[in-house]
Order: C-alpha cells, then structure tokens, then sequence
C-alpha cells in the first residue's frame, strides 16, 4: 500500500513525502522533489496533503468507556484499546492506581493477559507496558488516590507485582519523601523509568531523587508542591535536574499560560498525558473511579471535596489544547509521540516514522481534525 502526496511527520518536521507500507511495515520513505506524482503499481492512497502523524503514545492513561486497568478484564481492557486507537492513540502505558492489594494484584495479571492477547491479533491501541501509580505516596498529596491503600516502599510488593505481569512495568511512580525512596530508586533506576509523584517534597528532596535515578516527573504540577520563588519544590527540581515532565493538557489542571511557559522552559523533556480516567467518552454524570465516588460536570471530574480527579480528555485532544494554546504543533506532536517513547525506553520501537517501524500512522487534516487512523498497517 502506498500513502501518496502526504506531509509526513519526519525529524521534527513535516516533508512532502509518499509512505510504502509492506507486511504492516514501514518499508519506504519517498521523498517528493517535483509537483509530478509518483506513478506506483501498488493500491494507493491519495492523502490530498494531508498531514500524516505517527500514532500517538499516552504513557498516563487509566481508563474511558466506564472501564479501567485497576479493575477491568482482558476483554474490557482490549475495548479500550480500540476507543484509543479510534482517538488516534496507537499506543499506550496501561496506567494502574493506588487499590486494595488483591484488586492491584488481579489488574496486572489481567494487563498481561491483554497483552498476550494482542501478540496473537491486533486489537486497537497497543499496550507497550504498565504505568504503577501508586500506592507508594504519602498521604498529604495523595489527589484521587484512596488514602486507605497508600503503602511504604516496599521492592517485594514490586517484585510480586513484576512477576505477574511478566515484568511489564515500564514507569512506577513514587514520593521521593517516603522512607527508604532513595535507596529503592537506586536499586531500581535500570529496571524501569522512576518518577516523582503525588509529593509534598522540597526542592532538595526531588533533587536528591533526581541523583538517585528518577528521570521523571508525573503530572507537573498537579499533587505536589508548588513552585514558590523562594522554596521551588519538585518543579524547579524538574527545571534544574532536566527531568522529563508529564502535563496534563486540558486547560483544567494547567492554565494555558503556564503550559506555553513549561514548553518554553523545558524544551524537548515535556510529555503529553491524558491521565483520562473511566468516564472519558461518556457523558457527564457521577462514577466511580480508583474505588472513590467522582462526579464528571461539564467534562471536569472531581471527588466530593472538590479534589481533581483524573481527566475526561484523549490524548489527541490534549494535542489539539497545546496547539490551541500556542505552542507549534511540532512541538506538540514530539510530546505526545517521540519524547515520551524515549522517557520509558522505548524509543526504539514506537513514536516515529521511519523505515522498518509498524505503520502505526495517524492521517490528520490542516483543522487538525482525525480523519484515518492505521495500526500495524492496516486501516480502521
């Protein structure tokens, strides 16, 4: 199959280009140096100019369509995967959070069950592997998460967990304050990518983390200090450490000005999250989510007291927010593709277009509108 007058997203940019796609690969990229078409013998499809992303990666995302990983079985977990790839989302970081330890137990075997299932058919988004959020946090910044299952460090509890789920963990998340964190992100920094989260730390603390091995922030901003000119917290630590940051990119969690001045600041280390939860796709209304009651107002989800809980957004639509609120979609897309793949080690395998990658690919219009998304070479 050939995607043909394309402006493929390629190294930061976008170039005039026709996609070969073989076997559900990427076989060729060629470039257009005329106005003349290229005449091929294989079906093509004419992309009018189109843009052509790779498919999006959301390393933070917790559920839509009333289900979600903490709870839900394999063949709930692969209808989310196909609510995802239909919003662009090709791939995915099965985001877990903070529960009683049998239901934590039972959701990361039933994560590598999907994942056993999608080795053997496509279905919908990839899971690329597991985001732990929680139950590692203290209390005072705990956000959403049920403070009756907050646990210490505990590397048996991590082991148990790898173990069933066939050492998917790709991103655990923990409070650097908590005993014993420094020693655990030590032991731990090789095996997956550690983040700063859910923390009341000062900015010596998140730093001290930072030269342990964490490389990473969640949610920035969100359930953490904040950022005074005097005591800068974890965001400063985020700043000075170079550390990549996650950004909830719904105008909700973060003012818009305040994101176009992250991307001004932290150029090539942003991360764009959905951090979506259960009742994303539906409509407003009260849920349940991470075992708490939540109620969803005009797209908002929060607890009882008022706390944000997760948001209601696709990670394209946190791509289409960014652009609205200035920053170039170059940018953008790097941040919700390329940049995190590298920030969980995967940069290898999924967040670019390149020659011998999976045509997971992503054909956009100049509104920014979705209009055909292709998993493993193969169209929705």
């Amino acid at each position: 199959m050939i995607l043909q007058n394309g402006l493929v997203f390629i190294n930061d940019e976008f170039i005039p280009a026709d996609l070969i796609v073989e076997k559900g690969k990427i076989a060729a990229i060629s470039p257009r140096r005329t106005s003349h078409p290229t005449a091929y013998k294989d079906p093509t499809i004419d992309c009018a100019e189109k843009m052509i992303w790779p498919g999006l990666f959301d390393i933070h995302t917790h559920g839509c369509m009333g289900f979600d990983f903490s709870k839900s079985q394999p063949e709930e977990i692969l209808s989310m995967c196909s609510f995802y790839a239909a919003h662009g989302i090709t791939s995915l970081l099965a985001t877990t959070m903070t529960s009683e330890d049998t239901l934590y137990a039972r959701a990361m075997h039933s994560i590598r069950q999907a994942i056993t299932m999608q080795t053997k058919k496509t279905c919908g988004a990839r899971i690329q592997g597991i985001h732990m959020e929680g139950p590692f946090f203290g209390a005072a910044k705990k956000g959403a998460h049920d403070e009756n299952y907050l646990r210490p460090i505990s590397q048996a509890l991590v082991d148990e967990y790898q173990e069933r789920c066939g050492y998917a963990i790709r991103l655990l998340d923990l409070d650097p304050s908590l005993p014993g964190a420094l020693d655990f992100i030590r032991r731990n920094k090789d095996n997956f990518t550690i983040s700063i989260a859910h923390t009341n730390c000062d900015y010596k603390r998140a730093l001290a983390a930072a030269e342990a091995g964490a490389t990473h922030i969640t949610h920035l901003f969100n359930a953490m200090r904040p950022l005074l000119h005097r005591e800068p917290g974890p965001v400063g630590a985020a700043f000075a450490a170079r550390l990549n940051v996650e950004l909830i990119c719904d105008g909700i969690h973060i003012h818009p000005a305040v994101i176009e001045l992250i991307f001004s600041a932290m150029s090539g280390r942003i991360l764009l999250i959905s951090d979506s939860i259960n009742p994303t796709g539906l409509v407003d209304g009260k849920y349940m989510a991470g075992g708490l009651p939540i109620e969803v107002k005009e797209k908002r989800a929060y607890l009882a007291d008022g706390t944000l809980a997760g948001s209601t957004i696709t990670l394209f639509d946190a791509v289409k927010n960014a652009v609205r609120f200035h920053i170039p979609l170059n940018q953008a897309l790097l941040a919700a593709t390329a940049l995190p793949a590298k920030a969980v080690g995967l940069s290898d395998t999924v967040g670019e277009i390149a020659c011998g990658r999976d045509a997971d690919l992503l054909i956009v219009d100049e509104s920014l509108n979705l209009e055909r998304v292709m998993i493993g070479g193969e169209f929705l």
